[in-house]
C-alpha cells in the first residue's frame, strides 16, 4: 500500500476509517430466512481485503491489471474491491448469472488477467 495518503482513494479512505473506528458496522448482508445476517466492520473489510490483495499478488495480478469478479453480493465482493484498490488493479464485476457466450465475452472483452468467482447464486446454502 502507498505510504502517501490520497484523499478519495478507496483503500486509503478505508484504512483511515479502520484506524478511527475499527468495530463500526459498515454493512449488513442478509442471507435469507435460514442463515444469520453478516455484519461487516471496517476492520473486517481491512483484514479480508488484505488477504485477497496478497492472494492476487501471489497469482501475478498487479498494478494496472484487470481481473473479473463473478460473484454474488456478499462480503467477499467488497474484500475484492478493496484488494484491487490496495494493489492498483482493476476489478471488473460481472453478473454471476451470466453464462456461456455472454460470460466468455465479458471476461475476454475486459482483458482480465484472472477471475475470482463464487458458487452459482442459485446453489442451496
Amino acid at each position: 500500500m502507498s505510504t502517501e495518503y490520497i484523499s478519495g482513494m478507496f483503500s486509503d479512505e478505508l484504512v483511515k476509517k479502520c484506524e478511527k473506528m475499527p468495530d463500526f458496522p459498515v454493512i449488513t448482508f442478509e442471507n435469507g430466512k435460514y442463515l444469520a445476517e453478516e455484519v461487516v466492520t471496517y476492520q473486517d473489510l481491512f483484514r479480508g481485503g488484505c488477504k485477497v490483495a496478497h492472494a492476487l499478488q501471489k497469482a501475478g495480478i498487479g498494478k494496472g491489471d484487470r481481473f473479473s469478479q463473478v460473484m454474488r453480493n456478499h462480503p467477499e465482493f467488497l474484500y475484492t474491491l478493496f484488494a484491487a484498490s490496495i494493489i492498483g488493479a482493476v476489478a471488473v464485476p460481472i453478473d454471476p448469472r451470466s453464462k456461456g457466450n455472454k460470460l466468455s465475452y465479458q471476461i475476454k472483452d475486459s482483458n482480465s488477467k484472472g477471475i475470482i468467482f463464487t458458487a452459482c447464486p442459485c446453489s442451496p446454502c
